[in-house]
């Protein structure tokens, strides 16, 4: 807890002398140029729809449906590059896919949701291009688990129980980011690819038997969530600087 407190510090320290410093050599550049007024500072909302899958679950593929909500600021750095820091709630997880005819899947039940708070910060660049204006944009975030539950019937328990692992979830993670974005005046949407860099909960067990060439079947060997989301965002209100 200690490493993560001085972390946290450090982060916000760098976050905010960036931010700072970008603000006014901004300022400078903007008042001693001819370029229209910007926004320096922008606040707004940003909301979409997400597919997840938790690599360890024993079905590839991004199969759940959830959401990604919350508010975003960001700061102008110079014409091309801003920071945009996110405060958001995402519904992640894992689910079966629906059983086909024929299908040889006899586990016919398990819906894994995880639940997290989340702190991106993002550096984003505008492409050059008028007519299609985009943004590229990549970072990491700080993700908080505050929901974890598994829906699974008895059946795919006896094989591996996800509900027995409540109590060995990491509850803190990383991850990282890359998107792009089209924006228009106050409204963007675009596309996100986020993935955790830690595991989500690690079987220790699990691999040491695995080199021991004893049976591992029963055991979930990890979980770390990825997830792809699509986002639109509106800004609330910005300040201008001429």
């Amino acid at each position: 807890m200690k490493n993560y407190n001085i972390l946290y510090s450090a982060l916000f320290t760098v976050l905010t002398f960036s931010l700072e410093i970008g603000a006014l050599n901004c300022q400078t550049r903007l008042r001693n140029s001819k370029i229209e007024p910007q926004s320096i500072f922008k606040f707004g909302c940003i909301a979409g729809p997400l597919l997840s899958q938790l690599d360890g679950d024993g079905h590839t593929g991004y199969n759940k449906l959830g959401i990604y909500a919350g508010l975003k600021g960001e700061a102008l750095l110079s014409n091309s590059f801003f920071i945009e820091v996110d405060l958001t709630f995402s519904s992640l997880g894992s689910k079966i896919p629906q059983e086909l005819p024929n299908s040889r899947i006899v586990e016919n039940k398990r819906i894994v949701r995880m639940n997290f708070v989340e702190v991106p910060l993002l550096i984003n660049y505008k492409l050059p291009h008028k007519t299609y204006p985009l943004n590229l944009e990549i970072g990491m975030g700080l993700k908080q688990l505050i929901h974890y539950s598994v829906e699974e019937d008895a059946f795919s328990a006896r094989l591996k129980s996800f509900a027995s692992l409540e109590s060995e979830i990491n509850k803190r993670n990383f991850s990282g980011i890359v998107g792009i974005e089209r924006f228009y005046k106050d409204f963007t949407i675009g596309v996100r690819a986020t993935f955790a860099i830690n595991y989500q909960y690690y079987n220790k067990a699990y691999f040491d038997n695995l080199q021991q060439r004893k049976s591992v079947d029963n055991l979930v060997p990890l979980l770390r969530s990825y997830y792809i989301s699509l986002v639109g965002s509106y800004t609330i209100f910005g300040k201008k600087i001429y």
